[in-house]
């Protein structure tokens, strides 16, 4: 599986390989950071993933079972709070609750 299986778009492609090829299992502070900017990154630029071949890929990978879980669930949530980030402001901006 190849990481062009998984997504396209360049910009969020970049983010998710910087993010792969930098210990991501370490769960170390940066590493975080780059996940979640590879979910800005997928909310930003709407590119196609698909989180199936993003699961397989990943085991190729050898993550464990949990991590890719872990990573798959943060990106469903991740991208659910951005959108509902959106709408809030869009909804605060029509009331004039945002100042």
């Amino acid at each position: 599986m190849e990481l062009e299986d998984v997504i396209g778009g360049q910009v969020a492609s970049k983010f998710l390989e910087d993010f792969l090829d930098a210990y991501p299992e370490s769960f170390h502070p940066y590493d975080i950071e780059r996940c979640d900017k590879f979910i800005v990154a997928l909310f930003r630029y709407r590119p196609n993933i698909d989180l199936y071949n993003l699961e397989i890929l990943l085991k190729e990978r050898f993550w464990e079972e949990q991590n890719i879980e872990w990573f798959i669930a943060r990106i469903k949530v991740g991208l659910n709070i951005l959108k509902v980030n959106r709408n809030f402001r869009k909804t605060a901006a029509l009331n004039k609750l945002d100042q």
